[in-house]
């Protein structure tokens, strides 16, 4: 067999996920700050999220767009975090080839659905300053939800 023949055998199935070169008791002091940040981070979008869906008074688009914006950050940060957590306290810091093209696909995807709500929110924004009598007329509800579904 000669070397091209070898390379085309070759394949990924893990890779080794380097991190912040430090002592173990840094990865400690990373860990618990990475853990706070991502605490509140989940807590203070559910609580975005439960307080439109619980309050009929935030039952309009600009609020509705928010709570599910918050709900998407959830799944954002929820996509690489915690595996950036686990390897903080472990000792092989790898990740195999496909969990992170799993990883890199829904980063990416929420990342992507980000933007798109992030330029619906613009929107009704823009409709809401610029169109103010025909706001309620052009973002009708079917409009928002339309948007919240296919965003």
């Amino acid at each position: 067999m000669n070397v091209s023949d070898q390379e085309h055998k070759l394949s990924v199935s893990h890779f080794i996920l380097m991190g912040f070169p430090s002592s173990p008791q840094r990865q400690l002091l990373y860990f618990g700050l990475f853990f706070v940040t991502y605490t509140l981070t989940l807590t203070g979008n559910a609580d975005i999220a439960c307080a439109v869906r619980a309050d009929r008074c935030l039952h309009t688009p600009m609020y509705i767009l928010l709570g599910n914006f918050s709900l998407l950050e959830i799944c954002y940060v929820t996509s690489t975090v915690p595996k950036m957590l686990a390897n903080f306290l472990s000792t092989s810091k790898s990740i195999s080839f496909v969990s992170c093209f799993t990883q890199f696909y829904f980063f990416f995807s929420f990342g992507y659905d980000e933007g798109f709500f992030l330029c619906f929110m613009a929107f009704d924004r823009y409709l809401a300053i610029c169109h103010p009598l025909h706001y309620s007329h052009i973002m009708a509800r079917q409009l928002c939800t339309g948007l919240v579904i296919f965003g």
